[in-house]
């Protein structure tokens, strides 16, 4: 678990703010916002519906440039070594998962029991399900 300390934007406030760790994306936890000031804006914002979200998918031509698993396993040398994370409870799968940004894009890496990779990238999704960009 890593906390910050930080001023608040609005009242300057300080206030811990939880960086990583459980229950760090508690709706209160803000890197700008104090809780109690995130707790005014979530209550303004309750009523306005999200529009979009994001997803990890097989790289699709039009948006990112396409990496090859070698590529990805060069910069992730590289830079990533502090990246696997190994979730496979959360996503049903039984192997590891490599997080990388390249140029801007988030990357992973699925990695099964028999060494076979699967590279996505995070998507930009609509409520209608439409695929409209990078996350």
């Amino acid at each position: 678990m890593i906390i910050e300390t930080h001023r608040c934007i609005k009242c300057k406030t300080k206030y811990n703010y939880q960086k990583s760790g459980y229950d760090c994306d508690n709706e209160l936890n803000n890197p700008q916002y104090c809780p109690e000031c995130m707790k005014i804006i979530n209550e303004a914002l309750k009523n306005v519906p999200e529009k979009f979200y994001s997803e990890y998918l097989p790289i699709i031509d039009k948006f990112p440039k396409k990496i090859s698993v070698e590529e990805f396993d060069k910069k992730f040398e590289k830079f990533g070594k502090d990246y696997l994370v190994v979730y496979p409870i959360v996503y049903e799968f039984d192997g590891n998962i490599r997080e990388l940004n390249i140029d801007g894009v988030d990357y992973r890496e699925y990695i099964g029991n028999n060494r076979e990779a699967i590279i996505t990238a995070n998507y930009e999704v609509n409520k209608n399900g439409d695929i409209t960009g990078l996350w």
